[in-house]
């Protein structure tokens, strides 16, 4: 049995002790190791470290088979790396290396596999608490992203970007990684964008306005104004005041962002330990915040796994 496993087209699962166990192959593909089993490794559990992280995302990338129209190989250029909490944090010291080193591997491996890219490419890494999640695994869902716009790096978050040589099929050429501590305006001014998963027809129920009202795919709740809300993945001991957020899967945190209607205006946080939260487009740092002063917006959390549509109510 091989080291990746496919569980559908654009997700992954790499078993890090099978991998560890193998050598790289030509190409892209793991060849298991014999020597391993009489060397006693067979059995040995597995230190998730930058090279077995590196080594399992150039075999995913290397499971690409999507060819331009001329027939050119393409590989995907967005690549969001799910870890179990330990595997994530044991890593986390380590970043350094992989923001050192994973870069060239993937222009290597791209090279090596003749492939080109519809843009940089970002590899992120996220935070699965799920059963499912076990330690020394890892899956990686990927996907096109043309002409990616560049966000900013986080601090305490492990992201990597890679800026190829420009071509038709490449555009961009960033070749740099930043790291910053968040937007430099933290305030979004931004016109309204279409909430993805609003229906049309929708019975609208009155809200006891003025707050915000809190859409998702599983749900939707009011939040008075004044009155700060947690939300997150629902589990058995929330605290406070918490929103659970019906229909989230385990890569939402069980804590992942707040929300607080302040008068015309609303804020909104990431937990520190939580996994992404865009608004708007805008990374929050972990722990960091920013203003919404334009409606509707979406909240985007854990990279797009959960889309949250916020949208003033006024009041009748």
């Amino acid at each position: 049995m091989g080291a990746v496993t496919a569980l559908a087209p654009d997700l992954f699962r790499v078993d890090l002790a099978i991998l560890a166990q193998s050598r790289p192959g030509s190409g892209f593909f793991s060849v298991p190791d014999p020597l391993d089993w009489l060397r006693g490794k067979a059995n040995a559990p597995v230190m998730v470290d930058p090279y077995l992280v590196a080594r399992a995302i150039l075999e995913v990338v290397g499971h690409c088979q999507v060819r331009s129209p001329a027939g050119g190989r393409l590989v995907w250029n967005e690549y969001l790396v799910f870890l179990a909490r330990e595997d994530h944090d044991r890593l986390r010291p380590l970043e350094g290396l992989l923001h050192g080193e994973l870069r060239p591997l993937l222009r290597e491996q791209i090279k090596k596999l003749n492939a080109e890219t519809v843009g940089e490419i970002t590899v992120r890494l996220l935070v699965d608490e799920g059963e499912g999640q076990v330690a020394g695994t890892i899956q990686i869902r990927v996907k096109f992203v043309p002409a990616p716009q560049r966000q900013p790096t986080e601090k305490g978050e492990i992201t990597i970007r890679v800026g190829l040589e420009s071509s038709e099929h490449s555009p961009s050429s960033y070749g740099s990684i930043t790291n910053t501590t968040g937007p430099e305006d933290p305030t979004v001014k931004a016109g309204p964008v279409p909430v993805g998963h609003l229906a049309d027809g929708t019975e609208r129920i009155p809200e006891p306005g003025p707050g915000v009202r809190l859409t998702w795919r599983g749900g939707r709740v009011f939040v008075p104004m004044g009155k700060r809300v947690v939300l997150g993945r629902p589990h058995a001991d929330p605290r406070g005041s918490f929103i659970a957020l019906d229909g989230a899967s385990s890569r939402i945190s069980r804590r992942h962002c707040w929300v607080e209607p302040l008068n015309d205006v609303v804020e909104v946080g990431r937990l520190a330990d939580a996994n992404p939260v865009q608004v708007h487009g805008r990374l929050l740092q972990p722990g960091g915040r920013l203003t919404v002063e334009a409606f509707p917006v979406e909240i985007s959390l854990s990279s797009g796994d959960l889309v949250v549509g916020l949208d003033m109510v006024k009041g009748s």
